[in-house]
């Protein structure tokens, strides 16, 4: 009987970790989605239409600290201006990482 035990914990385990494993993949996945288009809606506002973008505007910052209120982590000032530079990297392999948040 302990062997029947033994081999079911051993099976329900193997669910639980493979489950927390493709849980874990797919939220990678859906976050570098999410950086894409922020930083596609960054560029994009930065723009306003032009060829150039103006810098020196306190967009960054602001946005920073706005989405650090409301969200916690991951938005500082860098990290958004990565998220510019990965859309800017990638843009035209948009197809490529066209799976919408919402998928």
């Amino acid at each position: 009987m302990a062997r029947t035990l033994n081999t079911l914990i051993k099976n329900v385990r193997e669910i639980i970790l493979s489950a927390r494993k493709m849980a874990a993949q797919s939220i990678d996945t859906t976050q570098v989605i999410a950086n894409f288009y922020i930083g596609r809606l960054i560029f994009e506002h930065e723009q306003k239409g032009k060829k150039r973008a103006d810098y020196g505007a306190s967009l960054l910052r602001d946005l920073s600290d706005k989405l650090t209120v409301e969200f916690g982590r991951g938005f500082s000032k860098r990290n958004l201006k990565l998220m510019r530079c990965f859309y800017l990297e990638y843009r035209n392999s948009a197809p490529k990482i066209a799976q919408t948040l919402s998928a």
